[in-house]
C-alpha cells in the first residue's frame, strides 16, 4: 500500500492502481487493519479518478467511507459524491453528499440538494438540504426556488427568485423551473423581471451615442 502511494505521488497512477488492487480487492484476506485500509481505499479512489475511472473511484471512496469514521468518513463520502456527479448518477451522488452534509458541510448540502433535483426524486430532501446550505449564489437560489416550486410552495419560491436580476442568472433559473418543476409561470416572471431591470439600467447616453455614429457615417447595429 505504501509503495502504491509512492507510485501515485510520482504520477504513475496505473501502477498505483495495480498495487492498491493487490491488497484491497480480496476483502476476505484482511491484509490491512481497518484504519489503514480506509486510507488505502481513499488513495485508491484518487488514482482511479486521476485516470478517468470515475465509477470505480466512486465505489472506492464509498468503501472508504464504510471503514473510517467521523470527518474522514465525511471527506470520503464527499469525494464519492463528486465522482457519481461526474457520471450524472444523481441519486448515488445525493446519497453520498448527504453524509458530509450531516457533518455541517455547506458545499455538500448544496450539492446533495442539487443532485436530488437532477434525479427528480426526493424533493423534500432537496429543500431541507438547500435550506441548510443557505447558498447565497445565483445557482443556489435557483435550485432552492425550483425545489420550492415543485412542492407547490410558490410564495417561498417567488421570494427567493426576487434576488435574481442578472439576465444570465434569470435564464438559468427559468430553465430549471420549467424543466424540473414544470413552473412555466414562475420562469416567465423571473425572466420578465430581469429584462425590465436590464432595460432600465441601460446607459442614458446610448441614444445620443447612436446619433453621433450615424451622423459621422459610422457603422451601427440594431
Amino acid at each position: 500500500a505504501r509503495a502504491a502511494d509512492k507510485l501515485a505521488a510520482g504520477g504513475d497512477h496505473e501502477a498505483a492502481i495495480a498495487g492498491f488492487a493487490a491488497v484491497l480487492d480480496d476483502e476476505e484476506k484482511h491484509l490491512l487493519p481497518p484504519e489503514v485500509r480506509g486510507v488505502a481505499l481513499f488513495n485508491y479512489g484518487l488514482s482511479l479518478s486521476a485516470v478517468g475511472r470515475h465509477r470505480d473511484a466512486g465505489a472506492a471512496f464509498s468503501k472508504a467511507a464504510g471503514v473510517v469514521q467521523g470527518r474522514q468518513r465525511a471527506e470520503a463520502s464527499a469525494r464519492a459524491g463528486d465522482e457519481f456527479a461526474r457520471l450524472r448518477d444523481w441519486r448515488r451522488a445525493a446519497e453520498a453528499y448527504e453524509i458530509p452534509a450531516a457533518f455541517g458541510d455547506a458545499r455538500a448540502a448544496a450539492n446533495a440538494g442539487a443532485a436530488w433535483i437532477n434525479s427528480d426524486t426526493n424533493w423534500a430532501a432537496a429543500v431541507t438540504l438547500l435550506e441548510q446550505a443557505d447558498d447565497p449564489s445565483a445557482k443556489g437560489k435557483a435550485h432552492l426556488a425550483t425545489a420550492y416550486a415543485r412542492l407547490d410552495r410558490r410564495r417561498e419560491a417567488r421570494t427567493v427568485l426576487e434576488g435574481l436580476t442578472d439576465p444570465g442568472d434569470a435564464l438559468f433559473a427559468a430553465m430549471l423551473l420549467e424543466s424540473k418543476a414544470k413552473a412555466l409561470d414562475l420562469a416567465e416572471e423571473v425572466l420578465e423581471r430581469a429584462a425590465t431591470r436590464w432595460l432600465r439600467e441601460l446607459p442614458s447616453s446610448s441614444s445620443s451615442s447612436y446619433k453621433r455614429r450615424n451622423e459621422s457615417g459610422g457603422v451601427f447595429f440594431f
